[in-house]
């Protein structure tokens, strides 16, 4: 790799000085590579674009890949599942992480979120994105530090806010200085990794009541309105299940969320990323040291790399999930105002998910002139390990039987 020229000497590329490096950062707009736009030059959100991501996800609801209809329901057109809006712009800040060789591995480690309007076919965004701020944990992996950024959506013509996500990003410390760990220059964190857990072989008796648990989250609520009323504290919502994690899921996710234009192949791809030499990658099976982060996921020969042990969901994807769970529930007539998902373990390849809600509380609350019947949710994501992968916590606004949820939701 001798064509690579890091900004300062090896030496540099400690923890202590990420932190330092990453602190300037905050107030400022983020620019960095988790944080690229794949929708935002659009002048319209597309129908493909929503469907896309939806099916993702694997939600098939048609208010979100049915245009004809959606065109029937209050709406009048296609309906974004709400976290389609991290495929418009992603809403995590890697700081300093891929400036240079730092000693550290990126995950994404929560997203906040709150929604003021659903997002519709054809509507006009723009997006507002800065780092709000950079602070350090410890846990069993490791020294972590932690960047919260805030994004906001907002419609590009009115400028009204649409919604709003904190995202957190967690860089995880293997060592406390490169120095430490020169191997990791050329190979990545793979005497390093973040966890060792091998990929889930299923018998067949687990693959058929996985297929069970499969075909039972067809069921989807759809036209058929819950209202507020009907609904209890205690109440279970009916699980979804996804099936083992795959190369071709993997693939679609990526792909729905980040745009081919940002994506280069071959020489293209090498001009790029020889400009942000700390997210270079060697790919150790064929010798070529000039793979990329991003394909981590998706690149068994690459995936250790990011201290993993074969390829590996993105947090965000969890969070989709949970979206999903609650779109089934409500039907098209619910809106989901917060959701607040916590990553807690990797999602890797061969995995599968429970995704679980119940509700825990129900009250009115008053916006402006509007008045909300608004239900607590919490969530959770486990999985076939029984490890509660992710959880969360969703406010859903319901419809009573002589009252709507009204949208936008003003008094932000």
């Amino acid at each position: 790799m001798a064509e690579v020229r890091y900004e300062h000497p090896l030496e540099y590329y400690t923890v202590d000085n990420f932190i330092k490096e990453s602190q300037k950062m905050i107030g400022q707009p983020v620019s960095g590579m988790t944080a690229i736009s794949a929708f935002e030059s659009a002048k319209h959100l597309w129908w493909d674009f929503l469907t896309a991501y939806a099916r993702a996800v694997g939600d098939d609801n048609p208010l979100h890949n049915d245009i004809n209809y959606a065109l029937e329901t209050k709406y009048g057109t296609l309906v974004a599942l709400p976290t389609f809006l991290v495929a418009f712009k992603y809403p995590m800040c890697e700081g300093s992480l891929f400036d240079g060789p730092y000693p550290l591995v990126g995950l994404e480690a929560g997203y906040d979120w709150e929604w003021n309007d659903v997002v519709k076919m054809n509507d006009k965004l723009t997006a507002e994105h800065v780092l709000k701020d950079v602070y350090e944990t410890t846990s069993e992996k490791g020294r972590t530090v932690n960047l919260v950024s805030e994004c906001r959506y907002l419609n590009k013509l009115s400028k009204e806010l649409v919604a709003t996500c904190r995202g957190t990003y967690a860089a995880i410390a293997r060592a406390e200085s490169i120095m430490d760990i020169p191997e990791a220059i050329k190979e990545g964190f793979r005497r390093h990794p973040i966890t060792d857990r091998k990929v889930y072989h299923w018998t067949d008796n687990e693959v058929k009541s996985l297929i069970d648990d499969c075909q039972a989250a067809l069921v989807k609520r759809g036209s058929k309105p819950l209202y507020w009323d009907d609904v209890n504290v205690g109440d279970k919502i009916p699980q979804i299940a996804k099936g083992p994690l795959t190369t071709g899921a993997l693939i679609q996710y990526i792909n729905a969320v980040y745009n081919a234009q940002n994506q280069p192949n071959f020489e293209l791809h090498v001009r790029k990323w020889l400009k942000l030499p700390g997210a270079l990658r060697y790919n150790t099976l064929v010798g070529w040291p000039y793979d990329f982060q991003l394909s981590e996921p998706v690149d068994p020969w690459l995936s250790e790399a990011r201290g993993m042990p074969y390829m590996f969901g993105m947090g965000s994807i969890k969070l989709g999930f949970c979206a999903h769970l609650l779109s089934n529930w409500m039907g098209d007539d619910g809106f989901i105002r917060r959701l607040k998902v916590n990553v807690l373990e990797p999602y890797i390849y061969g995995d599968a998910l429970w995704i679980k809600g119940e509700v825990v509380d129900k009250y009115k609350e008053k916006i402006g002139g509007a008045l909300y019947g608004a239900v607590e949710v919490k969530v959770e994501v486990v999985n076939q390990l029984h490890q509660n992968v992710a959880s969360g916590d969703a406010t859903v606004y319901l419809p009573s039987e002589n009252r709507d949820v009204e949208l936008p939701i003003s008094g932000n």
